[in-house]
């Protein structure tokens, strides 16, 4: 069994290794000229995290029930697909985001904005990352009670929202038993319509068409399920998110704060007010909230500093990735340098410092990293019904030294 495990994982390893590195190849010769200067560099400062990815050669595990070949964002392990690699390294808290609703979904069915909107941002089409996301094999592996309540702990928020239209029960009673086929089966001896959900939705299936790696042990326990209400996991989405970021820059006052209140349907208030601002938030924050759609009695509100993507770490991160590549552009033999970047609020471009003493270098690095932020700062925004792609704002104060190595 042991040597049938290490002989599946070293095939799996050698399958994914040799489909990214084709699509690897396959991107970096496709023609971007339609691109503006900030997705060509950002596409290739993400290609060259994708070979990174590649060489380190650590992949997700499928640890569900599904047979044949499937993809997974975000094991039970915390290794990320290639797809959810990419976008974890510039915007963790999205790649969390998605994991959280479409763990095993293909690109092409996670209903995610902000997916759209980081590739879009990144030079990518929704097909191109779709040929990025790669399929894993199963790794069937017998239940066991460790491995149960590991599960039942993550699932937790899942289960609630999904039992949600029953009154409300925590903890739920669960007496959960394992055969020697690997059958679970989840009872409850409460009447509680919401903890007979819980229990149906918890009982795993049986099957016979792939068989274990190893041979099942029969298994009881009970297990004492505490659930958070529908109402607690809504007050924390709503305080976990980041206000703002995408919705910035618009035309108008800067506000300083929002206040989001969720209460069958959503409203957005800003200050200083900017009714652009306030719809964008209010559509972002619809999305993220769409779980919640449907459960009566709900509400909450928090307020908040707007946050403009300039001071978001995924703008730094973004700019040095992008110095980085421009310096191995301009000189593939540079020694280490500071680039830094600086503006004020509504100044009319960015100030780039860079320390080396290869003025051709400076210069070089000075005329092609200005661009980038230029295009990087832009946003698309709705005006009279038509998309305008291409608003740039300075809208915070900037202040980014940022140390570039070979």
């Amino acid at each position: 069994m042991v040597v049938h495990l290490l002989l599946f994982l070293a095939l799996e390893k050698a399958r994914i290794e040799a489909q990214l590195t084709g699509v690897l190849h396959e991107l970096r010769a496709r023609d971007v000229s339609a691109l503006s200067p900030a997705q060509q560099v950002q596409r290739a400062a993400s290609l060259a995290v994708l070979e990174r990815y590649i060489e380190r050669g650590e992949f997700p595990q499928r640890t569900d029930t599904q047979p044949g070949l499937r993809p997974r964002f975000i094991d039970h392990r915390g290794v990320h697909c290639a797809v959810g690699y990419l976008i974890a390294m510039s915007d963790p808290e999205l790649a969390r985001s998605i994991n959280e609703r479409f763990e095993y979904s293909y690109v092409r069915d996670i209903t995610e904005p902000r997916l759209l909107a980081w590739a879009d941002a990144h030079g990518f089409t929704v097909e191109e990352l779709a040929r990025i996301q790669p399929k894993y094999g199963h790794v069937r592996r017998p239940p066991t009670p460790d491995d149960l309540k590991r599960r039942l702990g993550d699932a937790r928020e899942s289960l609630a929202l999904a039992c949600a239209k029953h009154p409300h029960v925590s903890p739920v009673a669960l007496h959960i038993t394992g055969d020697a086929s690997g059958h679970v089966r989840v009872t409850t001896a409460s009447t509680e319509p919401f903890a007979a959900c819980v229990a149906k939705l918890t009982t795993g299936k049986d099957r016979d068409d792939e068989p274990f790696i190893e041979k099942p042990k029969p298994f009881a326990f009970d297990l004492a399920l505490a659930l958070p209400t529908a109402q607690e996991i809504l007050e924390r989405r709503l305080a976990a998110m980041t206000i703002g970021e995408y919705c910035m820059p618009r035309p108008g006052a800067i506000p300083v704060q929002a206040t989001v209140t969720y209460s069958e349907g959503i409203k957005v208030e800003t200050e200083p007010r900017n009714e652009e601002i306030e719809g964008c938030i209010a559509e972002r924050t619809k999305a993220i909230l769409s779980p919640f759609a449907g459960i009566a009695n709900l509400s909450a509100q928090r307020t908040a500093p707007v946050t403009s993507r300039l001071a978001t770490q995924q703008f730094r991160w973004d700019t040095q990735m992008t110095a980085r590549s421009v310096a191995l552009a301009c000189n593939p033999h540079f020694e280490t340098l500071v680039v830094t970047v600086r503006a004020r609020r509504d100044d009319p471009a960015f100030t780039i410092d860079v320390t080396t003493r290869d003025k051709k270098l400076a210069t070089c690095i000075h005329d092609k990293l200005g661009p980038f932020l230029h295009d990087a700062t832009k946003v698309s925004r709705q005006v009279n019904g038509k998309a305008e792609w291409f608003h740039f704002r300075i809208d915070a104060d900037v202040y980014l030294p940022l140390p570039i190595k070979h």
